[in-house]
């Protein structure tokens, strides 16, 4: 039985893909979760809009998550773009799905992963994708900015309850397809996707495959449960407050 068991949402693109095709662990159970086909004979096409897909990855976790498992991980990086624009203007069933993956979703299957670890005594890593665009009310990202920024109050609110480690994510201007369909959607309504469009033309997103190395590093690395941590294309003053948060820590 292999020692690391580890699940990845949003495994058939993007920063899920990038993940899956760099996972560092050389014994691990590999899971690919996503709504497409991953290319992996243990992966699970699952629409995480869906709450019998809830249930079915909870039992999988149960299933899979027995005593001799010693290190479990889940990374959460599911995703919906879609609508784009006024929350008025939107489609409800697309609304809907975008409120739900983008950060409901991540806390209930998160929830479920830990509880199967505390069942068998595995130690547990969660580690959650939130955003920038949850630093402020961004308009025409309603759903996705109030869904990210339930990611960082969980993590912080779970990882104080003292079981398993509990990290989150905020991924700056990475070269997705979910960021290049924002970018070929931006309009005047959303500035900040103006400006991913001036980036992206000035060739300054960052590539998925480094920051897939850059999260690894985090999973590997000292940060403590409740983290926060910036990866990807992180303006300057972003990356300073970083680095003096990090000396405030070690000091």
């Amino acid at each position: 039985m292999s020692s690391h068991a580890l699940w990845i949402t949003g495994a058939s693109s993007g920063i899920g893909a990038a993940l899956r095709r760099s996972q560092p662990f050389a014994d691990a159970q590999v899971f690919g979760v996503a709504r497409r086909d991953c290319g992996g004979p243990a992966d699970l096409r699952l629409d995480l809009a869906r709450r019998r897909s809830w249930e079915r990855l909870a039992a999988h976790f149960a299933e899979v998550l027995r005593p001799g498992v010693a290190n479990g991980c889940l990374l959460h990086f599911a995703g919906v773009g879609q609508p784009h624009g006024r929350a008025v203007d939107a489609e409800l069933a697309a609304y809907t799905d975008s409120v739900l993956v983008n950060g409901p979703v991540g806390l209930i299957v998160a929830k479920a992963f830990l509880t199967a670890a505390a069942d068998a005594g595995t130690e547990a890593t969660v580690v959650l994708c939130s955003s920038p665009a949850a630093g402020e009310p961004l308009p025409g990202l309603s759903a996705y900015g109030a869904g990210k920024l339930a990611i960082r109050y969980w993590v912080g609110a779970v990882a104080a309850e003292g079981f398993g480690r509990i990290l989150g994510i905020v991924p700056w201007a990475v070269d997705t397809p979910m960021l290049r369909d924002a970018v070929n959607n931006a309009s005047e309504l959303m500035p900040v996707h103006l400006a991913l469009r001036e980036a992206a033309a000035r060739g300054e997103l960052a590539p998925a495959d480094r920051t897939a190395q850059e999260i690894w590093d985090v999973v590997e690395g000292d940060r403590p449960s409740g983290s926060i941590v910036n990866v990807g294309a992180v303006p300057a003053a972003v990356r300073l407050a970083d680095e003096q948060d990090r000396e405030k820590q070690r000091g």
